[in-house]
């Protein structure tokens, strides 16, 4: 057996797998799932649910479908069913900055021109059983950098297949901008702005509508496409808010879908966040109150203030796969509720890169990306005991299989 870094041993601690029944593959097969409960990621829950899927996509759900004619009928009547945990920020497995390949950390990716990253190969089976064994099935991958202003797009992949055709579930999604408050940014980015107003004026003025597609930052400032921004790279609270106010004067952001990343308490930002409609993309770990010991949940803190939120990995790696609903139960024992953190997992995630019409959810046209569990899936005891990923059931190797890769 070749020895593995503390990273992979953690595939250790994962539940075994328990099937549905055998493997199930998409296609032009009608699958007709019968389950004790389905928890659709939108806050609504349908006891002794059916789920209808055709094509990798769900077609019905609810508690009175009927079995379609000629339909493969799947027991599931033991089992909780969820949509597939979504990861709406990472740079896992991406290259670092100025390098144009890299790679120790399980996914092997290249970087497009134009800043946006674009998946080739899932070299390490391991790290592609880890995500999947984690309930993960998508994740939104951005290009790294240090540079300030916008800086690239995202591309969504499922962590299931070798090639890019069966990686990229969606290429070129959300934008990336992060914030600088010195004047120079500032300039740079209110320029962009002007000169987007500018052209909306001139396209009243003649009553024309505009020729061809928007540019991705056309779409940014119009909340066509989402924007996930970085507020504070100097690494204080103070330095956050400088940088809130810096973006504020800049972006229209009330016409906006904006996603702020978690550097700090930016909880305490709740009622400018409401004004402008943003939610947060925070890491679901517990943190130390400013100049105290005390232990304060971010998450429960923004719930309360009705703001939304979204999880990010508990730290940007595949060792952090595994410690996502874990981590996603302690939100709950300190004060989130489970409705806020499924969505967290799923559908706030997916609005997060403008992917809620796909993924992120149980409902008609969403891709039939489903969790399997034998009990309430925040319960510390319950398995996960089947993934599905575009209405097909992975094939999990045995955590020892898994050892070995």
């Amino acid at each position: 057996m070749r020895r593995l870094d503390g990273r992979w041993l953690l595939a250790a601690l994962l539940a075994s797998f328990v099937s549905t029944g055998s493997p199930v593959r998409a296609g032009d097969e009608i699958l007709y799932i019968e389950t004790a409960e389905v928890l659709t990621g939108t806050g609504k829950s349908i006891e002794g649910g059916k789920i209808v899927v055709k094509n990798g996509k769900i077609t019905e759900v609810g508690a009175d479908v009927r079995r379609p004619r000629f339909s493969k009928r799947i027991d599931a009547r033991d089992r909780v069913v969820t949509p597939g945990f979504v990861v709406p920020w990472s740079h896992v497995g991406l290259p670092p900055a100025g390098r144009r390949r890299g790679g120790d950390r399980g996914l092997q990716v290249g970087t497009r021109p134009g800043g946006s990253p674009k998946a080739e190969l899932i070299i390490n089976p391991t790290a592609q059983e880890i995500f999947l064994g984690s309930g993960i099935t998508s994740i939104a991958l951005f290009s790294p950098g240090t540079n300030t202003g916008f800086r690239g797009r995202a591309v969504v992949i499922t962590p299931k297949g070798r090639l890019a055709k069966d990686l990229v579930i969606q290429d070129t999604v959300a934008a990336e901008m992060v914030v600088a408050a010195h004047p120079t940014w500032r300039k740079k980015i209110g320029d962009v702005v002007e000169r987007h107003e500018k052209k909306q004026d001139e396209a009243k003025k003649s009553g024309k509508k505009k020729k061809g597609k928007a540019s991705p930052t056309e779409e940014v400032l119009t909340g066509k496409r989402p924007l996930i921004v970085q507020l504070q790279v100097a690494g204080s609270n103070r330095s956050a808010a400088a940088s809130w106010v810096a973006l504020d004067d800049v972006l229209p952001l009330k016409d906006m879908n904006v996603s702020i990343l978690e550097t700090g308490h930016v909880q305490a930002m709740a009622d400018e966040l409401k004004r402008v409609g943003a939610r947060v993309l925070t890491y679901p770990v517990l943190v130390t109150a400013h100049r105290t010991r005390y232990a304060v949940n971010r998450a429960a803190a923004l719930e309360k203030e009705k703001v939304p939120y979204a999880f990010i990995l508990p730290s940007d790696s595949v060792g952090g796969a595994t410690q996502l609903r874990d981590a996603a139960i302690e939100m709950i024992r300190t004060g989130c509720s489970e409705e806020k953190v499924l969505a967290a997992l799923t559908s706030e995630a997916a609005k997060a890169i403008g992917m809620e019409k796909k993924l992120g959810s149980i409902a008609k046209g969403r891709r039939a990306d489903l969790l399997f569990f034998d009990g309430p899936p925040f319960v510390p005891t319950t398995s996960l005991s089947s993934v599905w990923v575009a209405g097909e059931e992975v094939e999990l190797m045995p955590i020892a299989q898994r050892e070995d890769s």
